[in-house]
C-alpha cells in the first residue's frame, strides 16, 4: 500500500495535492483545480492502487454520510473529470480503468510516488538562488506567516533544552521518511493523524538540508507548528547544532 501523505507524483509528470485539490504538470506548471469530492475519489484510488473498488466504496469515502443521496451519474461524471484532467495535463496513459460490473482501479503499472516538494515551486527548484538555509527560512517566514521565531541553538543550549532527557525526548518522535538528499524527517506521535505534518514538510521543503534531521511537532486541533532542524539526531546532543522554526498560525 502506498504510504499516507498529502502529495503524490504520478508517472513522474503530474503532481496531485489532496489538501490543495490540485493536479499540476511538473514541466509546464499547468494546473487543474478539483472539487473536494473529486480529489477524495482520486486519493482513495491511489491509496488502494491495484485493488478494484466498487462505486459504493468510493462514493462512501468521498461523499461520506451523503453518499446514498449521490447519484451514480454524479460518480461517473467524477471519473470522467479525472480522466479528462490527466489527459489535459499530458498523461495519455489510462490512469483510472473501469472494470465492467465490478468497479474502477489504478493498476500497479502506474508509477505513483510520494512527492516531497512544494507543488507551486516544482519548476523553480533548479532556478533557486543560493541563499543560506536560514535566509530561506527567514524569507518563507516573512511571506507565509505573521510571525516566525528563528534561533540558532548551540550544543550547550540543546543540553539545557533537553535537561539530560535526550532519550525520552527522542522517543516522542518517529521517523517518517527521508528525502532524496538524505534528510530525515520525524513527526511527534499524534493520535489525530499526520496531515498537518505532511503539509508542513511539503510546503517548507527548504528546511530539509542534506543529511539533516528535522523534528516536526504539530497537532490536528492546534494552529501552531514547530520544527527542529538539526545536524544530528536529537539523542546526539554532544555533536549537534540546531535551528528552530515556529509558526503560530500554520494552516
Amino acid at each position: 500500500m502506498i504510504p499516507d501523505t498529502d502529495n503524490y507524483l504520478i508517472e513522474k509528470k503530474v503532481v496531485f495535492s489532496l489538501s490543495d485539490g490540485i493536479l499540476q504538470n511538473t514541466t509546464t506548471q499547468d494546473k487543474i483545480s478539483l472539487k473536494r469530492t473529486v480529489a477524495l475519489c482520486l486519493y482513495f484510488l491511489i491509496k488502494n492502487q491495484n485493488s478494484i473498488k466498487t462505486q459504493n466504496e468510493i462514493m462512501e469515502f468521498a461523499w461520506g454520510n451523503d453518499y446514498r443521496q449521490t447519484s451514480f451519474n454524479t460518480f461517473y461524471q467524477t471519473i470522467l473529470i479525472l480522466r479528462k484532467a490527466f489527459n489535459t495535463l499530458g498523461l495519455d496513459k489510462p490512469i483510472i480503468v473501469t472494470i465492467p460490473r465490478k468497479g474502477v482501479i489504478i493498476y500497479s503499472d502506474i508509477l505513483i510516488e510520494i512527492f516531497t516538494t512544494q507543488i507551486d515551486e516544482t519548476i523553480n527548484i533548479k532556478k533557486t538562488n543560493n541563499l543560506s538555509l536560514l535566509k530561506r527560512i527567514e524569507n518563507i517566514s516573512l511571506l507565509k506567516t505573521k510571525m516566525a521565531l528563528i534561533s540558532l541553538l548551540t550544543p550547550f543550549l540543546i543540553y539545557l533544552l533537553l535537561h539530560n532527557d535526550t532519550q525520552e525526548q527522542f522517543e516522542k518522535y518517529q521517523l517518517m521518511g527521508k528525502t532524496k538528499n538524505n534528510c530525515s524527517y520525524y513527526f511527534n506521535k499524534s493520535l489525530g493523524g499526520y496531515s498537518r505534518h505532511y503539509k508542513f514538510i511539503n510546503k517548507y521543503y527548504d528546511i530539509c538540508a542534506p543529511k539533516s534531521h528535522v523534528y516536526i511537532t504539530a497537532n490536528e486541533n492546534i494552529l501552531n507548528i514547530s520544527a527542529f532542524i538539526c545536524t544530528a539526531r536529537l539523542d546526539d546532543f554532544e555533536n549537534n547544532s540546531c535551528s528552530s522554526l515556529y509558526l503560530p498560525e500554520f494552516q
